[in-house]
């Protein structure tokens, strides 16, 4: 016997991520170039698995426009497919098409004007179609020294000036390592710090949100002092699904990787799990959550793990649309306590997931109407009762008109004017009835002399 919640997740996923998906690595394991006819097909899958498990493609490679000398851009050929990932698919976010060599040799300095075109028609022409939002430019990785800095706070002017609707991602925290570096206060839309950070900096990263930055967080490797859900194969694999409670508990709206399908450094990443290596330091599953086949790829254990996460994400969401959000941040704590304290008996998580199930499934059932609703509600009942009064009477009267229109016929028979025949049939009866009491007396006189009765 089977127990279903009478509830659906919803098919948008809520919370926005950036995977990376490395395009060398996809040509060399399929053996593909640029003009191979299965390019498309290929591509496809690995962007759709990971899409299907609620992560999201780091950048899209068919939805790029082509992009002239100028700056401008064509997207007649792209759109078909941009639409098909952002209507269809519904992606919740994406990176600008943007390298810090393409489409410009000199984006920030010497070609500045076409990148000003570009980002603009690019800006507009998403705005169109209501994808604005689910853009953001990732150019700038882990700045680590002051040059870096200065890099970051010249493109953040750069980009306000471009469009200030457009959002810049740096993989950086709010403070540095250095302070003669200075900040970044200012220049950074959306700041994606290492896990450990968001946990250090929760006091700053709230000051920081109150004033409209927004915080994503992100792995790699295993850095910190102390341990965090770290992901790679040699940890247990609940680290990739509490992460996303973790996240709900720091109340940030985003999850960052560098590259899902990263082999370069193996020759075969079924058989050798070493994918990324410093030294004699080894990380076993390293950047690889894909893994190549015959014909596009395979999802990792791991990445199934990440989309029950997702789900669980999901669940917290929907319950606090439904006015319990108090209620989540309760039971969320009862398995993550901090980025460094976290339940690690997965029958726990799963008890609190069905805590949280069993909630939405009972508040789904029987959602309490607001007064505005019930005085809706009321109003309906009200115009329905009128209507149905309303098919009565004229149901009434359709009936009367039938059998007025059954009799007519009768009374054209008797006569062509009907008043004048009734009084020939009443002249007729008066004369017959005569006759007969007429017979009847006579009758019975007779019957009084012969004495028959």
């Amino acid at each position: 016997m089977v127990h279903v919640w009478d509830f659906t997740l919803p098919k948008p996923t809520s919370l926005r991520s950036s995977f990376g998906v490395f395009h060398h690595e996809i040509y060399k394991a399929h053996n593909l170039d640029w003009d191979s006819p299965r390019l498309e097909d290929v591509f496809y899958i690995y962007y759709e698995t990971l899409i299907s498990h609620r992560i999201m493609p780091g950048d899209l490679l068919f939805g790029m426009p082509e992009v002239h000398e100028d700056g401008s851009i064509d997207t007649r050929e792209s759109h078909k497919h941009l639409k098909y990932f952002m209507d269809t698919l519904q992606v919740n976010s994406s990176a600008y098409p943007f390298y810090s060599d393409w489409p410009f040799e000199d984006p920030f300095g010497k070609d500045v004007d076409k990148t000003t075109r570009y980002f603009r028609s690019l800006y507009e022409y998403y705005a169109a179609h209501g994808w604005e939002d689910r853009f953001f430019v990732y150019v700038i990785d882990e700045p680590n020294d002051w040059r870096a800095y200065e890099e970051v706070r010249d493109v953040g002017e750069i980009f306000d000036s471009i469009h200030p609707g457009i959002t810049f991602l740096v993989t950086e925290q709010l403070t540095p390592d250095d302070v003669s570096w200075g900040n970044l206060y200012g220049y950074v839309d959306i700041w994606c710090p290492l896990f450990f950070c968001i946990e250090d900096e929760k006091e700053l990263i709230r000051e920081r949100q109150e004033l409209g930055d927004k915080f994503w967080t992100y792995s790699a490797l295993c850095q910190g002092e102390k341990e965090t859900p770290y992901w790679e194969l040699d940890f247990p694999v609940l680290n990739y699904r509490v992460t996303e409670w973790m996240i709900w508990k720091s109340k940030i709206s985003g999850l960052l990787y560098w590259v899902a399908n990263y082999w370069d450094r193996v020759d075969d990443p079924w058989e050798d799990p070493g994918t990324w290596g410093e030294g004699e330091e080894v990380f076993n599953g390293e950047g690889s959550l894909l893994y190549p086949a015959e014909e596009g790829c395979l999802p990792s254990i791991r990445l199934k793990v990440l989309r029950e996460g997702m789900e669980d994400y999901e669940y917290f969401v929907m319950l606090k649309s439904l006015g319990e959000e108090s209620f989540v941040d309760r039971n969320v704590r009862k398995i993550v306590k901090s980025w460094y304290e976290w339940e690690t008996n997965p029958e726990q998580l799963l008890d609190v997931r069905m805590v949280l199930g069993e909630k939405i499934n009972s508040l789904t059932l029987e959602v309490p109407l607001k007064e505005e609703e019930k005085e809706e509600e009321k109003g309906e009942e009200v115009k329905e009762n009128q209507e149905e009064k309303d098919e009565v009477v004229v149901e009434e009267k359709e009936e009367k008109d039938e059998l007025f229109i059954e009799e007519e016929p009768v009374v054209e028979h008797v006569s062509e004017h009907p008043v004048q025949g009734n009084t020939l049939v009443y002249w007729a009866a008066g004369i017959f009835g005569g006759l007969l009491a007429l017979t009847l007396l006579l009758w019975r006189r007779k019957s009084k002399h012969t004495g028959v009765t």
